[in-house]
């Protein structure tokens, strides 16, 4: 039996030992012509983009953390 969830993301194949045994026992395997090829698609399960800072928006950081970093530098020298 197999089963599959509605976009197609996993899919489960529940097979007994009978069954197994049964197909082993009507199969040879000295006849079977193994040419071809399977292609699996599948949905890419986390199609959400990760949020990142462009070079500018790097810089502009880098400026607004350097002037607060010597902004609080420059006030503990002045209280000590």
């Amino acid at each position: 039996m197999l089963k599959s969830s509605p976009k197609g993301t996993s899919l489960s194949l529940f097979v007994s030992t009978q069954q197994l045994e049964d197909f082993y026992q009507s199969v040879d395997f000295d006849e079977i012509d193994l040419e071809g090829s399977i292609a699996i698609e599948g949905v890419d399960p986390c199609p959400a983009e990760i949020p990142t800072l462009s070079e500018w928006g790097l810089i502009a950081m880098a400026a607004i953390l350097g002037i607060v970093g010597f902004i609080v530098a420059r006030r503990r020298m002045v209280k000590a």
